[in-house]
């Protein structure tokens, strides 16, 4: 796993590794590995939700009320937690290459 984070780029390291540790920290890496995929196929087969996370003059409350709203009762606090932060740093689009490897192939910490 540590090949795969030095290959990716900085912004998206630094996230994947704080989901790391804090997967490990609270033995929580595979309801990470879940809610990465149900978040992934979701972006991935729903280009609609990405466009509205993307567009610039939606504002970021409406973005994390929507993101709230899909995912309360799917993925764990953390996973929503971190969605909340790239929408904050607008940076929802990371989200890719935070939970995929370098290649695109297979999902980061994604069974």
């Amino acid at each position: 796993m540590k090949k795969v984070l030095r290959k990716m780029p900085i912004k998206e390291k630094r996230y994947a590794q704080a989901l790391l540790e804090i997967g490990i920290k609270n033995n929580a890496l595979e309801r990470f590995q879940k809610d990465l995929k149900v978040v992934l196929d979701d972006f991935l087969n729903n280009d609609e939700l990405v466009e509205y996370l993307l567009r610039p003059e939606i504002s970021d409350a409406l973005k994390k009320e929507l993101v709230l709203d899909l995912y309360k009762s799917k993925i764990s606090v953390e996973i929503q937690n971190l969605l909340q932060v790239l929408i904050d740093r607008n940076s929802i689009k990371n989200i890719y290459g935070i939970a995929k490897d370098q290649n695109g192939k297979e999902y980061y910490m994604v069974k």
